[in-house]
């Protein structure tokens, strides 16, 4: 009876030590990182850290593990009676560990639904800098345990000071590196605005040298640059002002000679003078007009000679024509006139006789051969056909119809009515058109209009481009013949 009675209270406090193990600490705590952004002064940056890596460990075994969250914000929980090591990670920082003792609470505080949780002021994690002593880092920083008098946990005040006098030993070493680091920028800075540059530069590299990720010191160094260019410059200068001066005097030496052997008509004199001269000063343009006006001093009697000799062939052959044309008129050969007048054009364009004479040898035709009503009927068939935009076309057919038949009042007026219509055939044109350039393909026997209608600001123009299944090109606005290029310049599309 007695061993049953041992047996069950044995069980019994088994059952009951299981149950006072069970509760756990709740820690929490906000993860934060911190940096410097740095040039000539250090600009303190601190924000909330996501996706820090908290680990529990109990000896070497990892017991329990969180990531912060997007606040920086993270939860553990703590088995009671135990020894743990609390660690803070994330990539490039260094791992901050602080020791937590969950030993020492008192049974009757463990049976009472005993709920504990502390809030760890937030961990600070930062990239380390080169030449700073980071070891003590290895070590706790911080102790957690059981207060009594508080009936919770807290941190060991002592402990935790020297941890926190450990950081701020580190943060100082830091602070100093980068005060040294903004400072020498700031007296680089200084030496190059007062191009003092070897000191700028000295004052960039030590800066490099302590914080070579830091890229404000490498940029500056491209100022140091400039400045050692700019110090060669101005030795440069000096002597190019010397070199200057006598530049200066032996060009204006040279153009004197120049000028003077120039109003003296004595070109070689002065071709060589101005030729030396340019020599000098390349840019310069005077004796390059003067070397010009030498060569066209010259060669300007020849070329007078020259161009009146030609004019005066140019004009026999001209004359010669019209006297041939002459000759055929008379013999009623009116093809082989025409031809020769179309002869004469060529040499001098704009005379009006040829032009005359062949408007008469087409009356005369028109008048000589009947087969030529149908030439009529065929021009005026086709100004009567063209779209009213085509003013010059129509006039052209009407002039056309007036070689067959001269005495054709009617056709004098359509043909003087047509210019006059002028305002009419805009007005027709902007009625079938819109604002802007409008293209269409019209294919006839053996050539290819491209027609395109530019409407703009009230007025319009009708541009046309015929490709002749030759390979000829011909184009024309309102009718006047245009180059290809002012064809394509002025509708673009």
């Amino acid at each position: 009876m007695k061993s049953r009675n041992l047996l069950l209270s044995l069980l019994l406090l088994s059952v009951y030590l299981a149950s006072a193990q069970k509760w756990s600490l709740k820690i929490t705590s906000h993860i934060g990182y911190r940096k410097y952004i740095v040039d000539t002064k250090a600009v303190k940056d601190e924000i909330l850290l996501s996706g820090a890596a908290i680990k529990l460990y109990k000896g070497n075994s990892v017991i329990d593990q969180a990531i912060s969250d997007g606040d920086g914000y993270f939860s553990v929980f703590i088995p009671g009676n135990g020894e743990f090591i609390l660690t803070v990670a994330y990539p490039g920082c260094f791992t901050k560990r602080i020791f937590i003792n969950t030993n020492n609470v008192p049974e009757e505080i463990q049976k009472d639904n005993f709920k504990p949780s502390i809030s760890i002021e937030g961990f600070i994690l930062s990239k380390p800098l080169p030449g700073v002593d980071y070891s003590s880092l290895e070590q706790t920083l911080a102790k957690i345990v059981y207060i009594p008098k508080d009936r919770n946990f807290g941190d060991e005040e002592m402990y935790t000071k020297e941890g926190l006098a450990l950081v701020a030993r580190i943060e100082a070493n830091e602070m100093e590196l980068i005060n040294n680091f903004c400072k020498a920028n700031k007296e680089g800075d200084e030496a190059v605005k007062n191009g003092d540059c070897s000191l700028a530069k000295k004052m960039y590299e030590s800066a490099m040298a302590m914080l070579p990720a830091e890229k404000y010191p490498v940029t500056q160094m491209e100022k140091v640059g400039d400045c050692f260019k700019k110090r060669e410059e101005l030795a440069k200068k000096a002597e190019e002002v010397l070199a200057a001066k006598a530049l200066e005097e032996n060009y204006s030496e040279l153009l004197r000679k120049g000028d003077e052997a120039f109003k003296a008509q004595n070109w070689s004199i002065a071709k060589e003078s101005y030729t030396e001269a340019s020599a000098l000063k390349q840019d310069e343009q005077y004796p390059k007009y003067k070397l010009i006006a030498i060569e066209k001093a010259i060669v300007e009697d020849e070329e007078q000679k020259k161009e009146i000799a030609k004019l005066d062939e140019l004009t026999k052959k001209y004359s010669d024509l019209l006297k041939l044309a002459e000759g055929l008129m008379a013999k009623k050969l009116w093809t082989e006139a025409e031809e020769v007048y179309y002869d004469a054009l060529k040499i001098f364009p704009n005379e009006k006789l040829p032009k005359t004479q062949i408007v008469a040898i087409n009356k005369f035709v028109s008048r000589e051969f009947p087969g030529n009503d149908k030439k009529y009927n065929d021009a005026i068939t086709r100004a009567v056909n063209l779209e009213p935009e085509y003013v010059y076309a129509i006039k052209k057919s009407y002039e056309d119809a007036l070689t067959y038949e001269s005495d054709a009042a009617y056709l004098k007026k359509k043909t003087t009515e047509s210019t006059t219509k002028n305002a009419e055939h805009i007005k027709a044109i902007l009625a079938k058109y819109p604002s802007g350039l409008t293209e269409e393909i019209i294919t006839g026997n053996g050539v290819v209009i491209v027609k395109r209608v530019l409407v703009k600001e009230g007025d319009a123009w009708v541009y046309q481009k015929k490709i002749f299944n030759w390979g000829g090109i011909a184009c024309y606005r309102d009718d006047a013949s245009i180059t290809e290029s002012i064809f394509e310049n002025e509708t673009r599309l």
